[in-house]
């Protein structure tokens, strides 16, 4: 699956964190997830876990950039996941990628919004989506069982 988001930091105060949230750390209010993004006075940073690290990508102040995760959960023991960013009017570039380090990746509940930093950061959250990718296994079961009801439709006719 993969989520995506535009987000438009007003000020340089401006700061924000995206947290992914599954039974589990809504249970233990731990509240995040391996897959939660930072953007700290406009400096990307994730959470791989235990601590979080500096992608050394940067979201400009005044310009919409959109934000976007996609994961792969045949990956690596638990999966794996990539982070990108696109400026407005830019070419998408990925600025991270890593696995995740939780089997509690499987259940996704919630994506939570945060506004942090100081008083008077002003960031903007708009157009937030998740989509579900099937997987290419599961993508060519569907192929495979239309092939066969097609031949059986034919022999009946």
């Amino acid at each position: 699956f993969e989520y995506q988001f535009w987000i438009y930091r007003a000020n340089s105060d401006a700061s924000a964190v995206a947290l992914l949230e599954n039974s589990e750390t809504i249970a233990t209010g731990s509240g995040k997830l391996n897959t939660s993004v930072y953007i700290q006075e406009g400096n990307i940073m994730v959470h791989p876990g235990g601590t979080w690290v500096d992608t050394n990508a940067d979201i400009a102040v005044g310009v919409w950039t959109r934000v976007r995760m996609s994961f792969d959960m045949s990956s690596g023991d638990y999966g794996a996941y990539t982070l990108y960013i696109m400026p407005e009017g830019q070419a998408e570039t990925e600025v991270w990628t890593g696995d995740l380090t939780t089997s509690a990746r499987t259940v996704l509940n919630a994506i939570r919004f945060n506004p942090q930093g100081t008083t008077g950061g002003q960031t903007y959250i708009d157009d937030i989506s998740l989509t579900i990718v099937p997987e290419p296994t599961a993508m060519m079961l569907l192929g495979l069982g239309s092939i066969g009801v097609l031949i059986g439709r034919k022999r009946h006719v």
